[in-house]
């Protein structure tokens, strides 16, 4: 096998182009293959929801730009609904492994969906995950958390329920835009109107408790969070 290498992301895409361009393939080959290994391990990568083309896309900040050759992955749904990206979260799992998960908000029903990373293969979806979805987090016991506003709540579903379109567990919350977990408290932070939540979620044996951490919740200042 032929092994190009580049000290830069820049150089090995030149490289790999030069070669294409200059090889010169024998009569019965019919077809080729390319694996292109990136070393991320001094990269810093930020997920971007392009809301524009309806996809999550992953860069390396450190190259300084904003092009094909910083861009490290992007993943799409293949739905034309998916336009108008409100959330994306990167979540390293025990059951799942590596995740991307995204939701839009851009209708009633909306679109959630939770991708391996960084191959892009779904792992589960929803084409009604809430009223107009915001925000979605993963929690630890499995749970997937969507923030819905126009429902006034966080909608809770397990992965691995035959119907993803329905809620496992509904936590009311006036006007809920924002889901995040917090490692140190244990806690999944709601945020809706005039409410920053922490609430304390238990999955055991299919059913799911959820109880609110007053010491930490609290009323917000001004309206519309």
């Amino acid at each position: 096998k032929i092994v190009v290498a580049g000290g830069s992301s820049d150089a090995l895409v030149r490289a790999i182009a030069t070669f294409l361009n200059n090889i010169r393939y024998e009569e019965g080959v019919v077809n080729a293959e390319i694996n292109v290994k990136k070393d991320t391990k001094n990269a810093n990568l930020v997920a971007f929801a392009n809301q524009k083309n309806g996809c999550v896309e992953v860069y390396d900040v450190s190259l300084g730009r904003f092009d094909s050759l910083a861009l490290v992955s992007s993943i799409a749904p293949g739905n034309s609904g998916f336009k108008g990206i409100a959330d994306v979260k990167y979540r390293r799992t025990d059951k799942y492994g590596d995740v991307v998960l995204a939701v839009y908000g851009a209708s009633v029903n909306g679109y959630a969906a939770m991708y391996a990373y960084p191959s892009g293969t779904l792992i589960w979806s929803s084409t009604k995950p809430a009223n107009n979805p915001h925000s979605i987090e993963y929690l630890p016991n499995g749970l997937i958390a969507v923030a819905s506003s126009a429902g006034n709540a966080i909608c809770l579903f397990d992965p691995e329920d035959s119907d993803p379109n329905e809620p496992d567990y509904t936590i009311v919350l006036k006007d809920a835009h924002g889901a995040l977990w917090d490692e140190d408290n244990q806690v999944l932070w709601g945020i809706g109107r005039m409410n920053l939540t922490a609430y304390k979620i238990d999955y055991k044996n299919g059913q799911i408790t959820v109880t609110v951490d007053t010491n930490l919740s609290a009323t917000l200042p001004e309206d519309h969070a």
